[in-house]
């Protein structure tokens, strides 16, 4: 017998919506998997709660529910006709302005403090209670949609289940929020970040250099629960190892071409009008992630340190990556992608395999090095080959020739005869 969702969560029907949102936070901390590992009883109960959640802490579903007096729940509204979008009410899926998203996605409040201000409360869906914590910077799972697309209608149940099956659960970068921008209302903010299918899911974090750190989900992927989840705690681990220098001239100088310094460095050339520039840069970070201590990588802008460019022999087309040596004499490095070659995206993998060569190879060299300091074998002291020494006659000695029979030598000397 299906349970009421008011009793599995505690709270009366007439409780507001902050009410049921913190009833349910309390109890899924009690009674989340991570919390409770190895406990069934525990597992199910927070299922319990989070299918009571996905009905009472959305405004839509629960009216739906009400309505029919705790009858069976709808779990695909087709005849949604909010004007607000799928995620109007105050649940863990926060409905989404360009605003909002500049200031809480995009963390643009840390520079713009005032413009939470600035912003409109018709469009402002936010408790005061959660207020100190979205102005954090957290990775948050958005999802681009438009109300008459029927794979966003019918992903609503998945994206709600995710959304509050991953509140409670600690990244690396923090907890993980979820919000859903409606692009009917918000054409401007879908199109600035390049939608053009629906829905369209992205990860967005900020890596260890503080950079911004973009995952889109593969469109021919399953969007099921699990599916969402792991691509959530991947993209998050992606950013929180992933290291993306900004380079300028003094790094340039000092760190990468510098003979004196050690170290494989793999540098992104950017300029103006490339649009293949932001996806491989989004490919690069990914990279760094991967082989992470292996080499170090950096992104120069080239509209900014033109100079730079100039000495490197990178001309005005973009992007240019170059690999520069591990030690010894750096140069210009060796290009490994040039503009107007091939994809981008389908030689990266190909470089980062030459990557690993080098290092392995390095790696070899420093060993067997290493094994013949240990054998006593220094290079400096390195024994000089022996020589043949002509042994010259001492000064003492006298030496006699012999002369044949009847000859004498003039001027007194002595001489054996034969």
């Amino acid at each position: 017998e299906k349970q009421c969702p008011y009793s599995i969560l505690g709270v009366a029907r007439d409780a507001t919506t902050s009410q049921i949102k913190k009833a349910y936070r309390a109890l899924s901390l009690k009674f989340h998997p991570d919390k409770n590992p190895g406990c069934e009883v525990s597992k199910d109960k927070f299922t319990m709660l989070v299918d009571a959640y996905e009905i009472l802490g959305d405004e839509d579903t629960r009216v739906l529910h009400d309505e029919t007096e705790f009858g069976a729940y709808q779990s695909r509204p087709h005849h949604f006709k909010s004007k607000a979008g799928f995620y109007s009410g105050n649940s863990f899926v926060m409905p989404l302005n360009i605003t909002e998203f500049d200031r809480l996605v995009l963390c643009k409040h840390k520079q713009k403090p005032s413009q939470q201000q600035q912003q409109g409360t018709s469009d402002d869906t936010s408790n005061n209670d959660d207020e100190e914590e979205e102005d954090d910077c957290v990775p948050w799972m958005v999802e681009f949609y438009t109300p008459w697309c029927v794979h966003c209608k019918n992903m609503i149940p998945d994206w709600k289940r995710a959304a509050s099956m991953m509140d409670g659960t600690e990244t690396p970068l923090g907890f993980v929020k979820f919000g859903g921008v409606n692009c009917e209302t918000e054409k401007a903010l879908c199109q600035r970040q390049g939608v053009k299918n629906y829905p369209s899911i992205s990860l967005y974090a900020r890596d260890a250099m503080g950079q911004e750190h973009v995952e889109n989900f593969p469109s021919r992927k399953s969007r099921a629960v699990d599916s969402l989840i792991d691509f959530a705690e991947r993209g998050v681990r992606l950013a929180h190892e992933a290291t993306l220098h900004t380079i300028d001239a003094f790094i340039m100088h000092k760190n990468v071409t510098n003979a004196e310094s050690s170290g494989l460095w793999i540098v992104l050339f950017e300029g103006k009008h490339c649009p293949d520039c932001g996806p491989l840069k989004a490919s690069i970070r990914r990279m760094s992630a991967n082989i992470r201590n292996l080499a170090q990588f950096g992104v120069l802008d080239c509209a900014r340190e033109p100079k730079v460019c100039a000495e490197q022999y990178v001309g005005n087309q973009y992007p240019v990556l170059k690999m520069y040596p591990y030690q010894g004499s750096k140069g210009t490095g060796e290009t490994l992608i040039e503009p107007r070659g091939v994809d981008p995206l389908v030689v990266l993998p190909v470089v980062e395999k030459v990557i690993r060569m080098c290092i392995a190879n390095i790696e070899a060299e420093n060993a067997l090095m290493n094994t013949l300091h240990d054998d006593g074998f220094n290079e400096e002291e390195e024994p000089e080959p022996p020589q043949a020494q002509y042994q010259y006659p001492q000064p003492e000695q006298q030496v006699h020739y012999a002369l044949p029979a009847g000859v004498r030598a003039a001027g007194g000397a002595q001489y054996i005869a034969g």
